[in-house]
């Protein structure tokens, strides 16, 4: 369980389809209060999360390139969290 979660939902591809896709999906299996919507498009995270202000979202975080310092890193990954809709 995550967090008082069930599920974990993670949202692939680009187009705002998508996101109406994911939701009718969720909404007809009556979970939404249960699902986690996660991935690495934060564009499509937040526009679940514009449409569903109660969703409750994770944004993935890159790994570290080879050239990048810590520093360069944690720049990189503090500046997504700051713009990010995640919950956590």
């Amino acid at each position: 369980m995550l967090g008082g979660l069930d599920f974990e939902l993670e949202i692939k591809g680009y187009s705002p389809g998508v996101v109406d896709a994911v939701l009718a999906a969720v909404d007809a299996a009556a979970v939404f209060d249960r699902v986690k919507f996660t991935g690495w498009n934060v564009t499509l995270l937040a526009e679940i999360k514009r449409r569903r202000p109660d969703a409750h979202i994770g944004h993935f975080s890159k790994q570290p390139e080879p050239w990048m310092t810590p520093a360069m890193y944690e720049h990189v990954v503090v500046g997504m969290a700051e713009f990010s809709v995640a919950d956590i």
